[in-house]
């Protein structure tokens, strides 16, 4: 019987090999959204597929593809999504520069304050603390 959640895995079919999860059921049909391709990477493609119960039934059970990856995975991943998230920060900064400048203006002075201005320390880390969240939150587009 299918279950929303489970996941098959579907190969020499009409359908494109891989990994499906059960989406969805009906009296005569189970629908499937596939999740991963036939060497187990994570797909996002949105593609749905319906099966009869009786094929559903013969279709291998799988394991989940979001079941956490391996570190090397993670490890190796980190560069080209380190690139793409500097990347599109910097969009962001630069997609307001009067915005940028006095958040990068409140870092400095509070970074460098202490040695040279005789303001409260409190201040200073108000500023920096305010220039680094306002740094953040300009280059996740979220001001």
């Amino acid at each position: 019987m299918a279950s929303i959640y489970d996941h098959v895995e579907v190969r020499d079919s009409d359908h494109p090999d891989g990994v499906y999860r059960v989406v969805g059921t009906t009296a005569d049909t189970v629908t499937l959204l596939h999740v991963a391709d036939a060497d187990g990477r994570r797909l996002h493609s949105g593609r749905t597929v319906s099966v009869s119960h009786s094929t559903y039934e013969e279709l291998p059970s799988a394991s989940n593809p979001d079941d956490g990856g391996s570190i090397t995975d993670v490890l190796t991943s980190l560069p080209a999504t380190g690139y793409w998230a500097v990347r599109g920060s910097a969009r962001q900064l630069a997609a307001s520069p009067v915005r940028t400048l006095l958040a990068v203006a409140a870092v400095v002075v509070g970074a460098v304050g202490p040695r040279a201005l005789s303001v409260s320390p409190l201040v200073l880390d108000g500023l920096l603390l305010g220039g680094i969240l306002g740094l953040v939150l300009i280059g996740e587009g979220r001001v």
